[in-house]
Parts: structure tokens; sequence; C-alpha cells
């Protein structure tokens, strides 16, 4: 990174995207961190997420594909759904993607764990980055298998357990679109305790300018002045 120095000293801020701030090889942000400004946070969802999900094509891990497919063949069979379970793993003439219970993957998780890291899941790149964050619980994710591959994800991003997304950490969401709060918990995993926003759908919006003391000789008190006359 340039001016790693800098920035570990605190004298410069650092621009990044949410592909590298929650992949799970990520190292840089995993020390001490006073604050992080997320822009566009009404975007930030499916990236997360997909950070936190293992693709596991069966071209590039076809004995853990054939291992799932065999150790979860019964459970289909059993509930009368053998010929739908061939259609999509055998056959491959079927898109649908199958939902393997709970109480099925727990009795397999193991099973799936050993395939994988003897066909590289740690050094794969389509791989290595999830694996991080998911494989010392992978027992608590859900599982999903397709004509193509194999796909585990947890319920909810565990984002809680990165040291940038401590309580101890300043952070400030930035969105223009933000309305769905559930969908916000469910990304980052709390509720910020204050907002600044406008009282109208338009207008003040689109001429709201927040700026950074830049400049030495603006006083302390403008920027306060201008939010808190403005919004209160």
């Amino acid at each position: 990174m340039v001016n790693e120095l800098e920035f570990n000293t605190g004298e410069i801020q650092c621009l990044t995207n949410y592909q590298t701030l929650f992949n799970g090889k990520n190292t840089r942000f995993r020390t001490d961190i006073e604050g992080i400004i997320f822009d566009d946070a009404h975007v930030a969802s499916h990236i997360v997420r997909e950070n936190f999900t293992l693709h596991l094509p069966e071209s590039e891990f076809p004995t853990t594909y054939s291992t799932l497919v065999g150790q979860v063949r019964q459970y289909f069979e059993s509930i009368h759904r053998g010929p739908e379970f061939d259609q999509v793993v055998t056959f491959k003439d079927d898109p649908s993607v199958l939902f393997i219970p709970l109480f099925v993957w727990r009795q397999v998780v193991s099973r799936v764990i050993e395939s994988l890291t003897n066909e590289g899941v740690t050094t794969k790149r389509i791989s290595m980055f999830a694996w991080e964050h998911l494989r010392n619980n992978l027992d608590l994710c859900v599982a999903f298998l397709s004509s193509d591959g194999i796909e585990i994800s947890p319920f909810l991003p565990p984002v809680n357990t990165l040291p940038f997304m401590s309580s101890s950490v300043t952070k400030v969401f930035l969105s223009a679109t933000m309305q769905n709060k559930p969908e916000f918990v469910r990304t980052f995993g709390f509720l910020p305790e204050a907002y600044i926003e406008p009282k109208t759908s338009a207008g003040e919006s689109e001429r709201l300018i927040v700026t950074p003391y830049v400049n030495p000789k603006l006083k302390e008190g403008m920027f306060n002045y201008i939010v808190i006359s403005h919004f209160n």
C-alpha cells in the first residue's frame, strides 16, 4: 500500500473498497483503527455477503462435490425426491438448486471439510478468501447443491468478528437511499445510534455538503453550526 507508514501513524486516510475491506485475507485493517467511513452503504449488502460465501464449482472441487452428493443422496430419496436429485447432480439437466437441511448438513460437514482441505480450498483463489471467514463455523452455515457446484453461506455475515467492526471503532455510514433498516442490520450487525438526514425526500439532500477541516483558518464551530442549525 502506498504511504502505508503515514496511514499507520494516522497522518493520512486510506481509500479502499468493500471487497478489499471484507475479504478474509485482509491484514491491513486488523490492527487498531480509529474510524471508518462507509460510502454508498446501501449497496454493501450483497458485497459483504459475497465475501462470506464459499463458491465451490465441481470443476475445481470434483471430489468434494461427489462426496457431498453421495452423503446426501439417501436423504433426498427418503423424501421421494430421488428423481429430481438425479436430474440435478447426475444428468445435469435441471437448473434447480437443492437446499440441504441443517440436520443433514451437520452429519456430513466433517467429511466435506476433509475433502475441501485435500483439494486445496486454502490456496485456490476462488475459495481462499471466504474460507478464512467460515472455516471454523461451517457447521453453522447453510449449504446448497446445484448441477455445477456447492455454495456454503452463513445465515448472517458474522461481521462482528472483524476487529474494525467492533464497537470501539467509530463508523460513519453515508447513503442517499438507505431506507431498509432490517437490511442494514443484516449487513452490519447493528443500527447506528444517531442519524443526520434531510427533513424532506428531495431538495435538501441535493445541497448537503459535508466538509472536513481542511482549511486551518476555518473555525471549528463553523461545521457544527451548519449541521445543527440546518437539521435541528
